[in-house]
């Protein structure tokens, strides 16, 4: 049983590595970013994201923890000897090592110029329509969250984009 939470901010590269890895280890993924669309349309009054821009969740963030959690719990109970990537910016890493502290983290950041994150930002489809002040503002997250990132990394390993 090994379990990698592969985190960081919008457009850093999780979903990249986390598939990469899976190609080159054949180990599963398991995708934040779907698992909170499943459960938020599942249930109607599910929120995990005020209407402001945000890099984690800012309602019901533990719960959906708490859901996650149990996911990964009952994934072992029936693959003992499989690697799960559990990949998204949904937690921190303190947040994730404290319910699974012999979890491998890495922290994926962008902590570069602002219009460097902006291109990646607008390399996304859907972010290509948001308006470029909540574009800026995305990018400004996105560089202070890294940087966040970077400066606390200690118990997991943080890589610059």
């Amino acid at each position: 049983m090994r379990l990698i939470y592969i985190t960081g901010a919008p457009r850093c590269g999780k979903t990249t590595l986390a598939n990469q890895m899976a190609k080159e280890q054949n180990v599963s993924v398991f995708s934040l970013d779907a698992f909170s669309k499943a459960v938020r349309s599942a249930f109607d009054d599910f929120k995990l994201y005020t209407d402001e821009i945000s890099i984690r969740p800012t309602v019901n963030g533990d719960t959906f923890l708490d859901l996650t959690a149990n996911y990964i719990h009952h994934f072992f109970a029936d693959y003992h000897n499989q690697t799960l990537i559990v990949e998204g910016c949904h937690f921190t890493p303190t947040a994730f090592h404290a319910r699974f502290p012999d979890a491998e983290i890495i922290a994926l950041g962008r902590t570069g110029e602002i219009k460097e994150i902006i291109e990646a930002i607008k390399e996304k489809d859907w972010m290509q329509t948001l308006p470029e002040k909540t574009i800026n503002r995305y990018a400004e997250l996105i560089r202070n969250d890294s940087m966040e990132l970077k400066h606390n990394a200690g118990f997991y390993r943080y890589i610059e984009i």
